[in-house]
């Protein structure tokens, strides 16, 4: 009796471990990863080389990306296995990409991208140590930029998107930064949100980054 309980339970664990695993794998066989590594990197490497010229790096680290957080959310909470498949062509909702690092060791400026399966520059984020000087914009002129830049990389979807939320940080060196937050207007699923960061540090866009929010409750109870 004690084997075949033994036995029973360690059925049970393997079919939901299975089943956990049918959740995160079969969404990905839907995704056509057309841009291989070593194309993901020379693209961040032109780039780099066109918008932050100045930026001089001596490494390179890349990995595939897929945003399992979320998965979890739709396909538990929000529409299922269905509702995920849908979000996956969606490059707003941005579920897989290849995310590039450019840097040097021992040094903080460095420069971050993400590039769709299909090859299309999805985000990019230039980290900018405090103490280096800039430009002190006011709120209007640098939001111009940060819309400007957005613009370029979005076109029209641009337009989907509100501003829901606005920082600013003035360095010691006198420069002032600015990250201008806007949630897409029509893109929901259950109570997630998707939303746009864009960074102006001084006078220069350094980025446009993608970003979701999920329900601080459901991130409790899915690690409880």
């Amino acid at each position: 009796r004690r084997f075949w309980a033994v036995f029973l339970g360690v059925s049970l664990l393997s079919a939901l471990a299975a089943f956990k695993l049918m959740f995160a794998y079969v969404p990905l066989l839907e995704v056509d990863i057309r841009f291989s590594r070593a194309e993901a990197v020379a693209a961040t490497a032109e780039f780099q080389r066109q918008q932050f010229p100045a930026l001089a790096t001596s490494r390179t680290a890349a990995s595939f990306i897929s945003d399992r957080e979320l998965q979890n959310y739709v396909e538990l909470e929000a529409g299922g296995v269905s509702a995920f498949k849908a979000l996956i062509k969606n490059p707003d909702a941005a579920l897989y990409y290849w995310r590039v690092r450019s840097f040097s060791e021992n040094q903080e400026k460095e420069l971050r991208t993400a590039f769709s399966p299909s090859g299309k520059l999805l985000s990019y984020w230039l980290t900018v140590p405090d103490q280096e000087p800039g430009a002190s914009l006011d709120e209007a002129a640098a939001r111009a930029i940060a819309e400007r830049g957005a613009r370029a990389l979005l076109g029209e979807r641009l337009d989907l998107y509100k501003p829901f939320d606005t920082k600013m940080k003035r360095q010691n060196t006198g420069r002032t930064d600015h990250t201008f937050t806007y949630e897409h207007s029509q893109l929901q699923i259950g109570e997630a949100r998707f939303r746009l960061n864009i960074l102006v540090v001084g006078d220069q866009l350094a980025g446009l980054d993608t970003d979701r929010h999920i329900p601080e409750a459901f991130n409790q109870r899915f690690q409880e």
